[in-house]
């Protein structure tokens, strides 16, 4: 998934002039002295979005979150950004004194959705602010040559505001950054298992940050 999300991102990056590209047929809007295909954010317009979302300060285990998804403009000032998230990868250890094996499967599963105000539409550059709410689960399952294995879940509700600019080449490729902060509640679970399937240890634990500070970096295709 990792793969394909960043050939997806350096195609967007490669086709920006493309898509970047003045339409000849449309007229200058001399009263506001710009030209009108550029960055006008229209109601109706719809697009596909890549990001790319990092915790601060940073935690290493999470690593960068990859949100795609897609942007819904209401109005000119008003638009709609809900995206998914999902990477799943599979690591292997081994013990060459001991000779003993282990498998660490690991998934990230989210969904968000922003609700986003431009305050300068009409503009190739505009700044945007708005709520966001994001569903994250984590899970870590390690299993070992024993039999025996750990099952560890990180559920998380994120409330954020989100505070960001975007950039709008011609009329289909923008490119946005935001920073984000706000609550995020997250409930942790661990159960341990012996090689006969008995559960040998369940903890659970739950904390609200109020701090949370996310920064996001991304790209827009509209269709």
């Amino acid at each position: 998934m990792k793969k394909c999300f960043l050939l997806f991102f350096i195609l967007l990056l490669v086709a920006a002039p493309v898509f970047g590209q003045d339409d000849d047929s449309k007229k200058v809007d001399e009263k506001r002295g710009n030209d009108s295909t550029l960055a006008t954010l229209t109601g109706g317009k719809v697009g596909l979005t890549g990001s790319l979302a990092r915790k601060f300060p940073i935690e290493s285990e999470y690593g960068y979150n990859q949100w795609l998804g897609a942007i819904i403009h209401v109005s000119s000032s008003l638009a709609v950004k809900p995206s998914i998230l999902f990477i799943s990868k599979t690591d292997k250890y081994e013990d060459n004194l001991s000779t003993q094996e282990s498998t660490d499967d690991i998934s990230n599963i989210g969904a968000k959705l922003d609700i986003l105000y431009y305050f300068s539409p009409q503009n190739k550059f505009s700044l945007f602010a708005g709520p966001s709410f994001q569903y994250l689960i984590y899970s870590d399952m390690d299993r070992d040559t024993s039999g025996a294995w750990d099952d560890k879940k990180t559920t998380t509700m994120i409330i954020q505001l989100i505070l960001g600019a975007q950039y709008t080449f011609g009329t289909r490729f923008a490119l946005f950054m935001d920073l984000s902060f706000g609550m995020t509640t997250s409930t942790y679970t661990s159960k341990n298992y012996d090689s006969g399937g008995t559960l040998i240890d369940d903890d659970e634990n739950t904390s609200t940050t109020m701090q949370s500070i996310y920064g996001r970096f991304g790209v827009i295709f509209y269709l």
